[in-house]
């Protein structure tokens, strides 16, 4: 039996400060990456989502 494995990519964003003044951040997750995915795949792939988002690290 093969068994299933669950692969997330998680990018994690500064989105400033709250009113004490401490950080504050926000993650993003993206479900169902393939197993298979390389190292320098995913970090490209990363690389391109964080410019499309509101809050870059």
């Amino acid at each position: 039996m093969t068994e299933l494995q669950q692969s997330r990519l998680v990018i994690e964003f500064y989105t400033g400060t709250d009113s004490t003044g401490k950080d504050t951040f926000r993650k993003k997750t993206f479900a169902n990456i393939s197993s298979l995915s390389e190292d320098e795949a995913l970090a490209k792939a990363a690389a391109a989502l964080i410019t499309l988002q509101q809050h870059l690290c």
